[in-house]
């Protein structure tokens, strides 16, 4: 089973990046869309809000030495060895979905920001919205909105789509790469 982890980003942090990606769908730039695999229409690319980089690359640590064996630098692990290369919101509709992919970089992680669906939504589906991590199935609803779920970026994962509502779900992605000189 995939491990992952996840924890709610602190709210004054959160409340930026919610109010960019508010501001970043009033412009319909997708210029995201050709560059993922998703079956999403609205897909961009978003700049980080103040202290979001810091924020990942720090949380990175907590899942730092239960994956990785190896560094490109000696000695231990330090968070200044990664930075914020890759920073995409989806604006996605009912029906849509990503498949099962993996990404690039060291570590990834999807933040949500807006699930318009509880629990109580999913009776037909067990997977309606759900957000798998290789053999693990993460049912997302409202209460998840404000969390980061992070991984190593070659950790096969889907979104599969929600029926229960007509409301747009957002979330952010993203990948952290390996500083070099």
């Amino acid at each position: 089973m995939s491990k992952v982890w996840h924890e709610h980003i602190p709210p004054s942090l959160f409340n930026k990046l919610k109010d960019a990606c508010i501001e970043r769908r009033k412009d319909e730039d997708w210029d995201y869309n050709n560059k993922l695999v998703g079956a999403l229409n609205q897909q961009s690319s978003l700049v980080p809000t103040e202290g979001l980089e810091d924020y990942l690359v720090h949380t990175s640590q907590n899942i730092w030495h239960t994956f990785f064996q190896t560094c490109p630098y000696e000695g231990d692990f330090n968070p200044n060895y990664l930075d914020l290369r890759e920073l995409w919101v989806n604006y996605q509709k009912p029906g849509q979905y990503n498949p099962y992919h993996c990404h690039h970089g060291v570590v990834s992680f999807v933040i949500f920001v807006d699930i318009p669906y509880g629990v109580e939504e999913r009776k037909d589906f067990a997977s309606d919205g759900g957000f798998q991590l290789e053999d693990r199935l993460i049912n997302v609803d409202r209460s998840w909105n404000g969390q980061v779920l992070m991984f190593p970026s070659p950790t096969n994962h889907a979104v599969y789509p929600y029926h229960s509502t007509d409301k747009e779900r957002i979330t952010v992605s993203g990948n952290l790469f390996w500083k070099v000189c």
